[in-house]
């Protein structure tokens, strides 16, 4: 009986650290307290294409490394769209394509300081792939990033 429980209890540590260093949702709360958002808007607003470009921040998740670090996932769009109006109620887009961006970066809870680790570039017609690259290893602080762990 006693090895049972024992089992059990080992299982339930288990299922409790998988939950613990589960990613987590925080999106909503970078977009709240951080300027994130409209850093990828700007981005967009100098480098994307088209009269209704929009640059956005799709998805930011949070897990646990260890017991100080977090790794931090952040995926963003960059829609580049010309719209032709036709002068009669409508219109057309001219061409509309969109640049998918995926970041990863290790958090250090210790002093704030976010260091990227990965930058993707996906449909990248603007060639951003290699500017994407130089962000790799850099270091940014990151304002109460209590918030988000």
């Amino acid at each position: 009986m006693n090895k049972h429980l024992i089992i059990i209890c080992g299982a339930g540590l288990v299922a409790l650290s998988t939950v613990s260093y589960a990613a987590r949702d925080i999106t909503g709360l970078v977009a709240q307290y951080t300027d994130l958002d409209d850093k990828i808007s700007d981005a967009c607003n100098r480098h994307c294409q088209g009269n209704r470009r929009q640059g956005r921040l799709n998805r930011v998740t949070i897990r646990r490394e260890d017991g100080f670090h977090h790794i931090v996932e952040m995926w963003a769009s960059l829609k580049n769209h010309q719209h032709q109006d036709t002068g009669i109620g409508g219109g057309f887009a001219v061409y509309q394509y969109t640049v998918d961006v995926y970041a990863v970066g290790r958090l250090d809870q210790r002093n704030c300081k976010i260091t990227i680790l990965d930058v993707s570039v996906s449909g990248d017609t603007l060639d951003l792939a290699g500017s994407a690259r130089n962000e790799i290893g850099k270091v940014y602080d990151v304002q109460q990033c209590q918030l988000f762990i």
